[in-house]
């Protein structure tokens, strides 16, 4: 070395210490901030997912809308469902909702109204609402009543005076003065007409109620309106006449009897077989003279052309026939009489037995209408009146038995049947009259 000086050692591989820790401490602190940095992004972006995730909820349960009436079913609350949702972890806060409702007695009391119940949720500075509807319906009628009698009886040509009705409601209070009449009485000839009364109340029901009119010709024997055959049968009984009856509707296949099996001598009814044998047999008269001997024995009630046909007949094919049809007494002679064999007591079991056969004939296609021919006539015809329909019949007298059977072609055929023994009274002929045009306006009445 030069000067005579000391030579210094240099390391100039090495840094100086205090720069390499400089260093490495500034490397931590970038890497303490990226990771704080993360941390409040991560937790901003977590906070904002949860943000974007969370949600309050209410929700009824069942049916929104409820329909009662006032007499049938009962409010029972369904529930409901409230909570606080973060992500997929939710927490009940059903108790926080309020229910509302301010006419809870009268549901629970089923009265008429349309009401609301709400259902309300403050939560989290917000406010959910929801509502359920009831409605309690009005579904009773309202009540009609007739003032006067359900049954009028007048005479041809009198006036009808309506007595109206009367109609109240639980709800609208009275409603007479809104029913409505539907009908009018026309008393210039016989027939049942009826006056309906109809009334509406507020919700739509409605109530009605008629009443019937009887219209007699002059000469019944009272214009006492008989409805049914219950009643016509405690009027024979009242004016103590000894006659039994029957009938039977063959489209509505309705039936009465009274005394069905009291047996009456019936010397004319028992003719009636002749016919229906040839007819059902033979399809009908096989000669002239056959025909000759029914049209006498049916529609003359000719006592020896009967004799006559019964016997080329066979009166055994005829007692045969009748036991086919139900007959019990035909051609078996008579308690009450000693005559022949050729005539016989019947009753009114055994004439709606009889009849009732012969309408299966009259309706046969082939021969049916020349059959019901020999019964439509007008001799000695006494269960027509003043405007009956027309009607076949067969009818006798034998000292005081008077019988009378027949089909009436009305708007609903029938027949009718009287057995009596009072065939010596003078007035028996409108007797017959009577009680035939009461079962003639009974029939039409079903």
């Amino acid at each position: 070395m030069g000067n005579g000086g000391q030579e210094q050692n240099v390391d100039s591989g090495v840094l100086p210490r205090h720069r390499a820790h400089t260093a490495k401490s500034w490397r931590l602190q970038f890497i303490l901030i990226l990771l704080v940095v993360a941390f409040f992004v991560g937790t901003g972006f977590a906070g904002y997912r949860a943000y974007q995730t969370a949600y309050v909820e209410l929700k009824l349960i069942g049916n929104k809308s409820f329909d009662f009436s006032e007499t049938n079913g009962t409010f029972e609350e369904p529930g409901y469902i409230a909570r606080y949702c973060v992500f997929s972890r939710c927490h009940d806060i059903t108790d926080e909702v309020i229910i509302e409702n301010p006419n809870t007695e009268e549901i629970k009391n089923r009265t008429i109204g349309d009401y609301e119940i709400s259902y309300t949720l403050n939560y989290l500075g917000e406010t959910h609402t929801d509502s359920r509807e009831i409605v309690i319906r009005d579904i009773t009628p309202p009540e009609i009543s007739l003032n006067g009698p359900e049954i009028v009886g007048l005479y041809v040509g009198e006036t009808f005076e309506d007595p109206g009705a009367s109609a109240s409601d639980a709800h609208d209070g009275d409603l007479t003065a809104a029913i409505k009449t539907d009908g009018v009485v026309d008393t210039s000839h016989l027939g049942v007409q009826t006056i309906t009364y109809k009334v509406q109340d507020a919700a739509g029901n409605v109530a009605e109620t008629s009443r019937r009119i009887f219209v007699y010709n002059y000469a019944a024997f009272t214009s006492e309106p008989i409805a049914t055959f219950d009643e016509l049968r405690d009027y024979i009984i009242r004016n103590g006449w000894d006659i039994s009856f029957g009938f039977k509707n063959f489209e509505k296949n309705i039936e009465y009897s009274f005394q069905p099996d009291k047996p009456y001598y019936g010397a004319s009814l028992v003719k009636t077989i002749d016919a229906m044998y040839v007819y059902d047999h033979f399809g009908g008269p096989r000669t002239a003279s056959e025909r000759s001997l029914i049209t006498n024995t049916i529609t003359y009630s000719n006592n020896s052309a009967h004799t006559s046909l019964a016997a080329s007949l066979g009166l055994g094919n005829l007692r045969a026939y009748a036991d086919s049809i139900g007959m019990t007494h035909h051609l078996r002679g008579s308690v009450h009489y000693g005559d022949t064999e050729y005539f016989c007591d019947t009753t009114v079991a055994d004439q709606l037995a009889e009849w009732t056969k012969l309408w299966e004939l009259i309706n046969n296609p082939t021969y049916g209408e020349d059959l019901k021919h020999y019964f439509i006539n007008s001799y000695w015809d006494n269960l027509s009146f003043p405007g009956s329909p027309t009607h076949m019949y067969k009818n006798g007298l034998y000292a005081n038995n008077y019988h009378e059977s027949g089909i009436m072609f009305s708007n609903s055929p029938f027949f009718m049947t009287f057995l009596s023994t009072e065939g010596n009274r003078w007035n028996m002929i409108y007797i017959m009259q009577d009680l035939a045009e009461r079962t003639y306006l009974i029939n039409e009445s079903l």
